[in-house]
């Protein structure tokens, strides 16, 4: 056990040391100034445009609401390319909405291809809002659909190899019982905790590493950390986790180990996982355990127990929809037992809410 605990932590560090040499030296501008990039700088500030100019020390910027800029290398935190061409959701002050390729602007008017309305020109004065937006978040209908803000999450503690992106996090409360928080220290990264049935508080760790397009690998852990269970042994729990696809549809395998209260089981726990998104803002979830179960040897002919002990495995498993919202979600689904699924089939219902920050 403690060869497993000391190797994940080991993972942890080497990942959070990479970034944090990563931060101590200047970010390197893209040679590309043809695409359309976010950049964020030290200080908050987060600009959508193109590149124009580069050098080591300083980059010229064409943000789209603020024009030509020279930002210093080491004042930027990091550089995030968006798309080959620009496209740029634009909220105008009457409330119409027109998403599309961004064609030129000056001024006073914007130039956009939508693919629906064709070529538009657009007052500048008429503009309430303007964004950048990656194509692959436009429908083919020409609808905007904003990022899943929580592709890294199943219904409770589902084991995913993708993390949250750096500086991003969210808070989850499952029936007010259950409270979580999760935050991304980098890309690799994911930290958090929480509290269960209000007196039982829990600190997790999560690492990931996307090592093909579309295939991630990932280790975890969660520890309680009430002082209560000190002298009776702490529960723990490691896993590790295969997940392929993105942030909009994605499914995860996971192999989970852990123990407390002076034993740890003599079986692993196996998860499956995964969600889709199958509207703007809708997405269908299901999070499944399949855990060891021990039963005591059976003599049918005497009638008395021996002292074999077998196992089978039963299941824990959960379904439902995700409503999504660009910074809020709501999660309504139901959780069933496999031992009960006579008495209740479909599960017990259960309603979460999450807050992406």
């Amino acid at each position: 056990m403690r060869t497993t605990i000391l190797g994940f932590f080991l993972l942890l560090c080497s990942f959070s040391c990479t970034d944090a040499y990563a931060q101590d030296s200047y970010v390197r501008a893209p040679s590309d100034t043809s695409s359309a990039y976010t950049v964020t700088m030290k200080d908050g500030s987060v600009l959508n445009g193109r590149i124009l100019e580069r050098t080591k020390a300083e980059i010229v910027f064409s943000d789209i609401n603020l024009g030509k800029i020279t930002l210093k290398t080491n004042q930027i935190k990091s550089i995030e390319r968006v798309s080959d061409d620009t496209y740029v959701a634009v909220t105008m002050k009457s409330g119409s909405k027109v998403v599309g390729k961004l064609l030129g602007k000056s001024d006073t008017v914007l130039l956009v291809e939508s693919s629906t309305l064709g070529k538009l020109t657009i007052r500048m004065s008429e503009v309430k809002e303007m964004r950048l937006i990656d194509k692959k978040n436009i429908s083919r209908k020409g609808d905007y659909r904003f990022p899943n803000p929580l592709g890294t999450k199943y219904f409770l503690f589902g084991p995913s190899a993708i993390v949250q992106r750096k500086d991003q996090g969210y808070f989850q409360s499952t029936y007010i019982a259950y409270n979580s928080v999760d935050f991304g220290l980098n890309d690799h990264v994911t930290v958090g905790g929480g509290v269960f049935g209000f007196v039982f508080p829990y600190v997790s760790a999560k690492a990931g590493v996307e090592v093909a397009g579309n295939f991630h690998v990932g280790a975890g852990g969660h520890l309680l950390v009430n002082p209560f269970f000190s002298e009776i042994g702490i529960p723990w729990a490691v896993y590790g986790a295969l997940s392929l696809g993105n942030r909009e549809k994605n499914a995860s395998l996971g192999v989970v180990w852990g123990g407390g209260f002076g034993r740890r089981l003599e079986r692993p726990i196996y998860s499956f996982s995964g969600q889709i998104r199958f509207g703007r803002r809708s997405a269908f979830i299901t999070e499944n355990y399949f855990y060891p179960v021990q039963q005591q040897g059976y003599n049918y002919v005497t009638g008395i127990a021996v002292s074999s002990i077998t196992y089978y495995y039963a299941a824990a498993y959960t379904y439902g929809i995700r409503i999504l919202g660009e910074r809020t979600s709501w999660d309504v689904g139901f959780l069933g037992l496999s031992d009960f699924a006579d008495v209740i089939p479909v599960g017990i219902p259960f309603v979460s809410y999450t807050l992406k920050f």
